[in-house]
């Protein structure tokens, strides 16, 4: 899996360069909350899997590519949750703000 995983983020960076907006395009690649220990899937070297408030129940792969902004290599310490992903991607963007975009209508 992490060969295919490998190989289509691969293939989606060589196609933003082909069409020259490798350094426009903010790229992410998350996934899900920890590994589902009855199915034999670790979460080493994070304690515990999916549905525990240990850290392999809580902790998400995420890494983000965006050249020019963001330097190859860097690690940050945030704890980030994703929903913060989408009012920082819509700020990048521009767009108006998204505040209330997950309030309810009276």
């Amino acid at each position: 899996m992490v060969e295919h995983l490998d190989a289509g983020i691969g293939r989606v960076l060589a196609g933003l360069k082909e069409t020259g907006l490798e350094r426009d395009t903010f790229v992410v690649f998350t996934s899900d909350n920890g590994g589902s220990l009855p199915h034999a899937q670790s979460n080493h070297p994070w304690r515990d899997g999916k549905q525990s408030h240990y850290d392999g129940g809580l902790r998400v792969p995420f890494a983000a590519r965006w050249p020019g902004r963001i330097a190859a290599g860097s690690r940050s310490e945030y704890a980030g949750l994703i929903f913060d992903l989408l009012p920082t991607v819509l700020e990048m963007a521009g767009a108006p703000e998204a505040r209330g975009l997950y309030a309810q209508k009276a």
